[in-house]
């Protein structure tokens, strides 16, 4: 009996984790494409870069997770032709890496280090979800949240403000969280600020997304009073 790397259960639920790719994709790219406009509500954020101060890139964590899917994905296809000595003849793309390796999965599983790849693949597509804002259970409950509050809190969902911007605006939606609650989110890693930004009056300012303030913080009552 040949041995293998991956269970039968195993390379079944990596099969079934693979036919999630293309979604996953779909999603992050309408990420990427949809109009970044929204309302002003302080200031243009911008990066510095060191000399220059840049425009804050729109949704550079969907690029950044669409990048490391495809990369993820890419290197277990390489793993598997170098050591199987299998041609690989389809595009540079995520979705294809993945069809390939689903239609590959016994070649795969009796590769060296297989066992790994539920795990690594796994993780590469829960963190592309997250990125794509695909609907997790919490992200339901947020949404609902959200429109409890106020409909028009979700057109800012994506709006990319500093720690102060974000309670003066939650603020306007009855909605407390003060700059200590959002340093202390920042702390405990319940939220990561998108970058650090130079405002207007030459200071350098954290710049977080509305939305993941508002919903780290939830998530964190929620927690407190389980």
């Amino acid at each position: 009996m040949t041995n293998t790397f991956l269970s039968r259960a195993e390379q079944q639920a990596l099969i079934t984790l693979l036919g999630e790719v293309g979604e996953v994709v779909e999603a992050l790219a309408a990420a990427l494409t949809t109009n970044g406009a929204r309302t002003r509500i302080s200031y243009e954020p911008r990066v510095t870069t060191g000399e220059r101060v840049q425009p804050l890139p729109y949704n550079e964590d969907a690029r950044i997770a669409a990048d490391d899917l495809h990369n993820e994905l890419g290197l277990w296809v390489q793993l598997v032709i170098d050591y199987r000595g299998i041609d690989y003849e389809g595009a540079d793309t995520a979705v294809a890496y993945a069809r390939w390796l689903k239609a590959h999965i016994e070649p795969l599983a009796l590769t060296p280090g297989a066992h790994e790849a539920p795990r690594s693949i796994g993780k590469a597509v829960k963190a592309a979800k997250r990125a794509a804002r695909m609907g997790s259970p919490r992200e339901e409950e947020f949404s609902k949240l959200r429109a409890k509050i106020d409909p028009r809190i979700g057109e800012l969902h994506e709006e990319k403000l500093n720690a102060r911007s974000c309670v003066d605006l939650a603020r306007q939606f009855g909605v407390t969280i003060t700059q200590r609650r959002i340093d202390y989110l920042v702390t405990h890693k319940q939220v990561t600020p998108l970058g650090i930004v130079k405002g207007i009056d030459g200071v350098r300012y954290r710049i977080f997304r509305f939305g993941d303030v508002l919903e780290a913080a939830q998530a964190d009552t929620m927690e407190e009073t389980a």
